[in-house]
């Protein structure tokens, strides 16, 4: 038996190459939002390109941020991912923590597809301009983190 979501979730994508997840949170605004549902797919390492938007687990939790380095040491990678609005990398993980990469998302019964060269471009402007846009994007995330919490209360 499965101890939790997470194992349920990653056996499923192990089983199946892709799974729907709602997402949470504000580390992707504007470009990922709460509630998106997002479609998880099994890449390779080795098919990502910076930029991307990848899933890796941290503290028994599933996290999607986007692919900012990929090491390759002998065998093995070292990945660094950032969300849009943190103002920091995440601390660099191994294969063993990457999930897979968001290829599209449901919002508000619209399908959006990310993996379109437009997209990829747009990806790999926010990870090399992330000093300039990072600012932008965490006043954005304040400002729409009240309007959301407004909104849920009524």
């Amino acid at each position: 038996m499965l101890a939790n979501k997470l194992d349920f979730s990653l056996q499923l994508l192990e089983e199946k190459g892709k799974i729907f997840l709602r997402l949470s949170g504000f580390s992707m605004f504007p470009f990922l939002q709460e509630g998106d549902v997002a479609l998880i797919k099994k890449v390779a390492i080795n098919e990502l390109s910076i930029g991307d938007v990848i899933v890796f687990t941290q503290d028994q939790k599933m996290i999607a941020h986007r692919l900012k380095e990929i090491i390759q040491k002998g065998n093995h990678f070292l990945l660094t991912t950032k969300g849009d609005t943190s103002k920091n990398n995440d601390p660099v993980f191994t294969e063993k923590e990457y999930v897979g990469k968001i290829v599209s998302f449901n919002r508000k019964e619209k399908n959006i597809t990310i993996t379109t060269k437009f997209y990829e471009l747009i990806g790999t402007i926010i990870i090399k301009t992330t000093r300039l846009n990072t600012p932008f994007f965490v006043l954005n995330k304040r400002i729409w983190r009240r309007i959301w919490i407004i909104r849920k209360k009524y």
